[in-house]
């Protein structure tokens, strides 16, 4: 059978071939901004944690350092005026999940912005999923206008290189400045790191930075977030974080761990960063429940769990810390947003970010967000 590119060129891999009015660059140095790797300048590492924090998390759950060379929420941004873009990558290993489409686990996507205005999806790496390394362009007779250029990291595979080439002739400076400078950060389950957007862009916690202009870091680590205060010691490490996510109940839900790790994570984190807004969010319904009372009841006992801890810290005094009820997110069509009845397709995370977006604005503000149900 032909392959699909050779019926259909828009399925087709753009390659880059040799081009003499190209030159390559390596986008993890000035004037390029790397963001989602919080602690790059200190450990030179693609790295969701720093190093210095390994050894403290290998002895409770080791798989949290291996998901953290994932690079989910990463982002490479600048300006300039080149009318074309192309971009070489070397991963760790092949795409290889079966709910989850190659550029969504190790793709790069790419949003553009003109004149200031909102970034709009622009491309993304069409490349053989069959290996571990690819070379496309991602745009091209774009024009020479000044351009401000938004790319995006995989969600599920780690980067070994990664380099771009522009018009000789182009210039390269910093892009324009976060709006919201101190990291948001979120902390919880496979949907947090972006299990099954389509492509990088499409994680609910990239729309939100993409929306809010922020910066963020993702600590999602699929199926393993337990909420080990281990965890809580590497969040304190954060120099003032705008606001801080906690949404673990998908996968401490199921083992006790949310019951038992809730209340000291935040305890623990509240030692550091005592004034900084805090949301707690529960699980949206999984279609399963439709079936189910039993795990309905389940996720009605964790979802009521998560508010009364919530209240609890309020009624100590603590004031910037918040409950989202996790039913709200997705809608009564909520089965519609799963790609396996689970995780969210792109139309499942926009509506979670949809939610989430004035929630978190207001948080990184230092105002009351309406968590109203």
């Amino acid at each position: 059978m032909s392959k699909i590119g050779s019926i259909d060129k828009n399925m087709a891999v753009n390659l880059v071939g040799e081009d003499s009015t190209l030159t390559w660059y390596d986008p993890l140095l000035p004037p390029f901004r790397l963001s989602g790797f919080h602690w790059y300048k200190q450990d030179k590492a693609l790295n969701r944690l720093p190093k210095s924090s390994f050894d403290e998390i290998e002895k409770v759950n080791q798989k949290v350092n291996r998901l953290a060379t994932n690079t989910a929420g990463g982002q490479i941004a600048f300006k300039t005026n080149s009318t074309k873009l192309c971009i070489k990558v070397k991963l760790p290993c092949r795409s290889n999940m079966s709910t989850m489409t190659p550029a969504g686990q190790s793709g790069f996507d790419c949003y553009m912005s003109y004149n200031s205005s909102p970034f709009y999806f622009e491309a993304v790496t069409a490349f053989d999923a069959s290996k571990a390394e690819y070379e496309v362009v991602l745009f091209e007779n774009r024009g020479t206008e000044d351009k401000e250029i938004l790319l995006n990291f995989p969600l599920y595979n780690g980067v070994d290189e990664v380099s771009l080439a522009l018009d000789s002739s182009a210039y390269i400076c910093e892009p324009s400045e976060f709006e919201v400078k101190n990291p948001i950060v979120f902390y919880g389950t496979s949907i947090t790191q972006g299990g099954c957007a389509s492509r990088p862009g499409m994680a609910y916690t990239n729309i939100i930075s993409r929306r809010l202009n922020a910066n963020h870091l993702n600590l999602g680590f699929s199926g393993n977030a337990f909420g080990e205060i281990e965890l809580a010691n590497t969040i304190n490490l954060i120099d003032s974080p705008s606001c801080i996510i906690i949404d673990f109940e998908g996968n401490g839900g199921l083992n006790g761990m949310l019951e038992k790790n809730l209340y000291q994570l935040i305890e623990r984190i509240r030692t550091v960063h005592s004034n900084t807004p805090i949301l707690v969010v529960s699980r949206f319904p999984y279609q399963p429940e439709t079936h189910s009372q039993k795990a309905l009841d389940r996720r009605t006992e964790l979802r009521e769990f998560q508010r009364q801890t919530v209240n609890q810290f309020r009624e100590k005094g603590d004031q910037s810390i918040y409950f989202l009820n996790g039913s709200t997110l997705l809608g009564d069509d909520f089965a519609e947003c799963s790609v396996d009845t689970v995780h969210p397709t792109d139309l499942g995370f926009m509506r979670m970010a949809d939610k989430l977006t004035p929630i978190i604005k207001a948080m990184a503000n230092n105002e009351t967000p309406n968590c109203d149900e």
